[in-house]
């Protein structure tokens, strides 16, 4: 996690990111992208256990929400659906966003019922395919309906 999840990384993820987004859309565009993707760390902040680090491997620091995931959850689903009234304001067809927003918390809300899978491979490979395939849902809604 120190590559991804360690505030020196999201930092520098957020500069590299956000560099790259202002070639494409501007000073504004790049500052935008470059808070967003540096919001992921401070959002982690609340949910993580004391697993993320400052720099590396070390200070690791976490509120633990995710110990109360009732709290946890509210709290997810009101930077969903946040910034899914921020986004759908532009949107072509808002009921066609704000329900794709609706399938993303149900998706989420699995976490209750089902047992994650008992192998660190297994888990990875789920998470990864997970993000994988929201992304390529996102890019079809927002082709289709943004």
């Amino acid at each position: 996690m120190p590559y991804t999840h360690s505030l020196a990384a999201s930092v520098a993820w957020s500069l590299l990111l956000g560099g790259l987004a202002a070639l494409v859309w501007g000073r504004r565009g790049g500052l935008a992208v470059g808070a967003c993707v540096l919001s992921h760390w401070i959002l982690d902040l609340s949910v993580h256990v004391a697993d993320l680090p400052l720099w590396g491997d070390l200070h690791k620091v976490g509120f633990g929400l995710w110990n109360r995931p009732v709290i946890a959850t509210l709290l997810e689903a009101g930077v969903l659906f946040v910034g899914v009234a921020i986004y759908a304001k532009a949107a072509r067809n808002k009921a066609a966003i704000w329900g794709f927003a609706f399938l993303m918390l149900a998706i989420q809300m699995t976490n209750f019922v089902m047992p994650p899978p008992a192998a660190s491979s297994g888990f990875a490979m789920m998470a990864l395919s997970s993000y994988l395939l929201f992304a390529l849902a996102a890019w079809f809604v927002e082709k289709k309906w943004g």
